[in-house]
C-alpha cells in the first residue's frame, strides 16, 4: 500500500469508527476482501463484498454494514443501521479468510469455521447453522488469515507459525500440514497484521510500524522478502489497527 492508499485507507477507517462507535463496539473484525472486490473464487464469486466491516459488541451480537463511501472516504454505508448477523460471539479471536469465511477461537481453544452466506446483503444467513470445529490447541495472543486458507499465529514462544486449511470450502478438518511450521522468530508485538498477498506488518515496542513479505507462504517455508523487517511508519500508538 502507498502513501496516498494509507491515507485513503485511514479516512475510511476514521468513518468506520465513527459509525459503529454509535452501536457500542466491542471487536472489530476487518473483512478481509481484495481491494475492488473480494478475495478468492469460491463459493459466492462475483458477489459484491468491497467495503464491508464486521464487529462484535457488547452484546456479543455480530454486526454487518457496507461502507458505500470506501472508494473515496466518504460518509456513506448501505444500511442506516447496522444488521445482526450472529449471537453469541463471545469469543477470543474473531479474524475473516475471505470469501465470507469467519474464523474464532473459543473458551476451549477451539479453531471454529463458517462462512456468511448473506455477506452481500447482511441478512442471517450461513453456511452450517452450527459453527465447525476445524483445529484444536488455539491458545495463542495473535492469530490472522494470509488468505487462500493460510492462517498464521505467534506462539508462547513469540514463533510465527504458518499452515493452510485446505478445508475452508466446506469446513473440514484438513490442513496443508500435520504440524504448524514456523516461518519467523522474535515476534513479540503489540499488533500484527497481514496486508494480503504475503504482507505482514507489525508494530513493535517503539511504535514503529514495520514491514516484511512472507515469500513461503506458498508452502509454509522460511522465506522473506527483507532480511530485516523494514519500517514503514512511526508513532503508531493506537489501540484498533488493520488492513484493507
Amino acid at each position: 500500500m502507498d502513501a496516498m492508499e494509507r491515507r485513503n485507507f485511514l479516512k475510511v477507517l476514521s468513518a468506520a469508527a465513527v459509525t459503529t462507535a454509535a452501536s457500542g463496539i466491542g471487536t472489530l473484525v476487518e473483512a478481509q476482501v481484495a481491494r475492488g472486490g473480494r478475495r478468492g473464487g469460491g463459493p459466492g464469486a462475483g458477489m459484491d463484498t468491497h467495503g464491508l466491516i464486521y464487529y462484535v459488541d457488547g452484546q456479543n451480537r455480530l454486526m454487518w454494514n457496507r461502507h458505500e463511501g470506501v472508494g473515496d472516504g466518504s460518509f456513506r454505508w448501505a444500511e442506516p443501521t447496522n444488521r445482526q448477523v450472529g449471537a453469541g460471539w463471545d469469543f477470543k479471536h474473531v479474524f475473516p479468510g475471505g470469501d465470507g469465511l469467519i474464523y474464532y477461537t473459543d473458551g476451549q481453544n477451539r479453531l471454529m469455521w463458517n462462512r456468511h452466506e448473506g455477506r452481500g446483503d447482511g441478512s442471517f444467513r450461513w453456511a452450517e447453522p452450527t459453527n465447525r470445529q476445524v483445529g484444536t490447541g488455539w491458545d495463542f495472543r495473535h492469530v490472522l488469515s494470509g488468505g487462500d486458507g493460510v492462517i498464521y499465529y505467534i506462539d508462547g514462544q513469540n514463533r510465527l507459525m504458518w499452515n493452510r486449511h485446505e478445508g475452508r470450502g466446506d469446513g473440514s478438518f484438513r490442513w496443508a500440514e500435520p504440524t504448524s511450521r514456523q516461518v519467523g522468530a522474535g515476534w513479540d508485538f503489540k499488533h500484527v497484521f497481514s496486508g494480503g498477498n504475503g504482507v505482514i506488518d507489525y508494530i513493535d515496542g517503539q511504535n514503529r510500524l514495520m514491514w516484511n513479505r512472507h515469500e513461503g507462504r506458498g508452502d509454509g517455508s522460511f522465506r522473506w522478502a527483507e532480511p530485516t523487517n523494514r519500517q514503514v511508519g512511526t508513532g503508531w500508538a493506537f489501540r484498533h489497527v488493520f488492513s484493507d
